[in-house]
């Protein structure tokens, strides 16, 4: 169960995940802390959802793009990207199929990276698991994983026609958190990064999360406070 998420603004974008992930043994399934945004060469930042084998092979393939993706992210180097991944998904389906005798439960793989393009326009382009691509331009976010309904949901019901990755890292933080407390297997710890339009990526901090936090828990309280004067 995961929920990932990327949030286009005028200064940037946001990037935003759960931190659980869980794995089968002989004796069922564990849960375990795991980063799900990592940084591809120094330019790209990677989120995916979907079997953790199949995210970890695209993973290997993409850091073996850093030097093309660090010069920015084009039509030419993503469709090899895409050419690599492909096979390794359609072999993990029908590998699977075979051995189950049917297509529900099939390994699924979903992949954003963010980046600066060869205009150096920050953008996000995205990927699923039947290898349709396209670029995150209209809708200003992405969303993936068991929570993305929930997430997409918050993110449009908050986010201004003009966005800022403050607002942004603030609505995505309490989307995140509420997702966490309404579906099973999504869980903390949060992961929340940024990067700027000049290609400056940050990552938050405990401290700067514990804001969040703070932020989040008087958002609430108002909300609250509003409904019940209503």
């Amino acid at each position: 169960m995961t929920i990932v998420c990327a949030v286009k603004c005028n200064d940037g974008v946001a990037i935003g995940s759960d931190g659980k992930a869980s794995m089968a043994t002989t004796s069922g399934y564990i849960k375990h802390d795991i980063q799900k945004i990592h940084k591809m060469g120094d330019r790209t930042v990677f989120i995916a959802s979907g079997t953790i084998g199949l995210i970890q092979k695209s993973m290997d393939i993409l850091r073996g793009y850093s030097k093309e993706l660090d010069k920015g992210l084009n039509t030419q180097t993503l469709e090899s990207i895409k050419r690599e991944i492909f096979p390794i998904l359609r072999s993990a389906k029908e590998t699977y199929i075979a051995y189950n005798g049917k297509e529900e439960g099939t390994p699924k793989l979903n992949i954003a990276l963010c980046g600066l393009d060869v205009s150096n326009e920050l953008r996000i382009w995205h990927m699923s698991g039947d290898t349709h691509d396209e670029f995150i331009d209209a809708v200003g976010h992405y969303c993936s994983g068991s929570g993305e309904v929930p997430m997409h949901t918050m993110l449009n019901a908050f986010l201004p026609v003009t966005r800022t990755i403050k607002v942004a890292t603030t609505v995505m933080y309490r989307g995140i958190k509420e997702t966490i407390n309404t579906l099973i297997g999504i869980e903390d710890p949060i992961s929340i990064w940024t990067m700027k339009n000049n290609g400056e990526i940050k990552i938050f901090s405990p401290k700067d999360l514990k804001l969040l936090e703070s932020i989040c828990r008087r958002w609430k309280l108002m909300d609250q406070k509003f409904a019940n004067s209503n």
